[in-house]
């Protein structure tokens, strides 16, 4: 199994780096992979709105 981990700084909640990263998390459950790969979000310098993340 590959494992891939996206390591994200402070982000205010609000901006167009979050849209990115929930088109890309809306992308990596919309396709059907049989690639075994493993996604996961870190994000080390938290965030001021964090509605942005639920779903």
């Amino acid at each position: 199994m590959k494992k891939v981990v996206i390591a994200i700084p402070y982000l205010t909640g609000k901006g167009g780096t979050e849209t990115v990263i929930k088109n890309l998390a809306k992308a990596l459950d919309v396709k059907n992979t049989n690639d075994n790969i493993s996604w996961k979000l870190v994000s080390f310098g938290g965030t001021k709105y964090p509605e942005w993340l639920s779903g």
